[in-house]
């Protein structure tokens, strides 16, 4: 593979054997030079029967509307802000959009005011990222608004229900951010640092800062690859991982005391009223199921969320050998083998009802790893 020649620095820009310029706004009424790097000609994910179609539609459309899912997490938003930062580097007209406000964890991210509760118009190419269906749009999702139109959808989860007229879907990354690195890359756009840096962070939060199976050397080279162009990989992790609110702390130390153990299950809740209690913000807690799992004795950790009185967000996390993902689809939801999610228009006492037999029934079966 190709790399790119760059020192990698945070406040300079590499420097690479052809150099091009573009002007983008990074704050209202402001614009900055960014030197961007040459385009790779390596590509790993290059596999879906779609992926030609949908380089070959966005280079034609001037205007693309670009959308993360509810709940956003990193991937998510940084697959759309990389994007966003590829394709006006094209001069594609380019807006982004999430029904949820983007979590303080992530707004380091160069452009991430630019992501608005914002529908598309008629005239606007959508692209949707990392999305198993359509009800992760939220409140964005109108059926007059999408129907008969062409829609790409590009997303790595293998329950993905291929609900695009155009559909990039590669279970074998370890992130959408992933893939968008050869979206972008093939699309002819330069991997300069506002593109790498908010892809490396959808890839870095997504593998659990490189903890998870699907980390491979081939995912390494990619994240070398963004580090050569400017995106600082210490400081990433630090604001994803290891920066909380005080608020945070509060409410994850009372999920930690109400847990419930199992053989080899452990569980708890993250309900309105500790939330209020703690001071927390609606999307407070994330993260929680997965430090839950580092209980020697778990295989499958949930926390359920309490939205509203009757409407509960389920996060599913298991070890290898225990695939969740299939109790997550048949509940309406999706996800991954080891992180899977969904959402129950029902109480609390009826989500544990629900969830907790389908789990254990898991465990029951289940293959030791």
């Amino acid at each position: 593979m190709r790399r790119l020649r760059a020192r990698p620095v945070i406040l300079r820009y590499a420097r690479a054997r052809r150099r091009a310029h573009v002007s983008v706004a990074a704050q209202p009424g402001r614009s900055m030079a960014i030197p961007t790097e040459m385009a790779l000609t390596h590509s790993r994910f290059f596999t879906s029967p779609a992926a030609g179609e949908v380089i070959d539609c966005m280079r034609r459309a001037s205007k693309i509307y670009v959308t993360a899912h509810i709940i956003p997490d990193g991937d998510t938003i940084g697959s759309a802000l990389g994007l966003y930062w590829a394709l006006v580097q094209l001069g594609k007209h380019v807006r982004v959009a999430c029904a949820d406000p983007v979590p303080d964890s992530f707004t380091f991210l160069p452009g991430y005011d630019l992501i608005k509760p914002q529908k598309p118009s008629g005239d606007e190419l959508i692209v949707m990222l990392d999305s198993s269906d359509l009800q992760r749009l939220g409140s964005l999702y109108e059926e007059a608004l999408y129907r008969e139109r062409p829609l790409i959808n590009i997303d790595h989860h293998v329950t993905n229900l291929r609900f695009g007229t155009l559909n990039w879907i590669e279970p074998r990354a370890a992130s959408t951010a992933e893939i968008v690195v050869e979206v972008a890359e093939a699309l002819g756009a330069a991997i300069n640092q506002h593109v790498a840096v908010c892809l490396l962070t959808g890839i870095a939060t997504d593998t659990l800062a490189f903890r998870t199976a699907n980390t491979t050397p081939e995912l390494m080279e990619t994240v070398a690859q963004l580090m050569r162009a400017g995106a600082p990989l210490n400081l990433i992790i630090e604001r994803t991982f290891n920066t909380r609110e005080l608020s945070d702390i509060k409410l994850q130390g009372m999920i930690f005391a109400s847990l419930h153990v199992e053989d080899g299950l452990i569980w708890s809740d993250n309900t309105l009223a500790m939330r209020s209690l703690a001071g927390a913000g609606d999307a407070a807690g994330s993260g929680t199921g997965t430090a839950l799992l580092a209980a020697r004795t778990a295989n499958v950790s949930i926390i359920f969320v309490e939205k509203q009185p009757h409407r509960v967000e389920v996060s599913f996390r298991s070890r290898p050998g225990y695939d969740i993902s299939p109790i997550a689809f048949a509940l309406g939801g999706g996800g991954h083998p080891q992180a899977a999610g969904c959402t129950l228009s029902m109480s609390l006492a009826e989500a544990h009802e629900t969830v907790l037999p389908k789990v254990r029934a898991l465990l029951s079966t289940s293959a030791k790893p």
